[in-house]
């Protein structure tokens, strides 16, 4: 027996500049949109919306819930590293993070920029496993 089934939808497969390019069919399966409001380019609160809508208009079961920043601390890094499998010193965490606040892509714990497009790899030199 299936207790649930997940399905990953991008609202840019459907959505593109807040413009609907595509309707999803009344087949859609259930959908859940989990989405950062302060991510513009890939899932803005207004390309959120107007997949709902359209989805809704579809008959399809949809909702969406918007995820919050978290600060981003050495300690933090340094533990979903090792939840990932990967143990990093948390004195490398330590000088990552100094290193994202001196490229000034973090500042008091906050992501600053879009890490997609930014250097932050150039400081992952410094994570010393």
């Amino acid at each position: 027996k299936v207790a649930a089934f997940l399905s990953v939808v991008s609202p840019t497969s459907f959505v593109r500049k807040a413009e609907l390019v595509e309707e999803p069919g009344p087949d859609f399966p259930p959908t859940g949109l989990v989405y950062m409001p302060k991510d513009k380019t890939f899932a803005s609160e207004e390309a959120v919306a107007t997949l709902l809508q359209s989805l809704h208009g579809a008959g399809v079961a949809a909702k969406a819930w918007p995820v919050a920043p978290r600060p981003v601390t050495p300690r933090d890094l340094s533990a979903r590293l090792k939840l990932a499998g990967i143990s990093v010193k948390e004195e490398s965490a330590n000088e990552f993070m100094e290193a994202l606040v001196d490229m000034e892509l973090v500042k008091d714990g906050e992501v600053m920029e879009d890490p997609r497009r930014v250097p932050w790899h150039r400081a992952v030199g410094l994570l010393d496993k």
